[in-house]
């Protein structure tokens, strides 16, 4: 779990429907990563696709310190195609 400085979670995220016509939201580490952007506004800021049950969601992180976000935004991007939930139990090294 990664919690910002003001408290709020940033992971897991919280995952949007990315369909008009669907209105469930999945909860938690499910579905597979299929692809992470960085924000083109803010550099502390990533976006994240998935898919879960054969429909496609988005989440969003935002970091406080930047370095960090970028070091995250690698680290996500090395991880495309894997479950969300495998990625949630990564171990991250004390330097990051």
């Amino acid at each position: 779990m990664m919690i910002r400085k003001n408290g709020d979670l940033i992971w897991p995220p919280v995952w949007t429907p990315t369909q008009i016509n669907r209105d469930e939201k999945p909860v938690g580490e499910v579905g597979i990563l299929e692809d992470v952007t960085m924000s083109d506004l803010n550099d502390n800021k990533i976006f994240m696709f998935m898919q879960s049950e054969g429909f496609r969601y988005m989440g969003f992180m935002i970091f406080d310190d930047v370095p960090f976000c970028q070091e995250i935004y690698r680290l996500l991007k090395s991880h495309v195609g894997h479950p969300i939930k495998e990625i949630g139990d990564l171990d991250l090294p004390h330097t990051l």
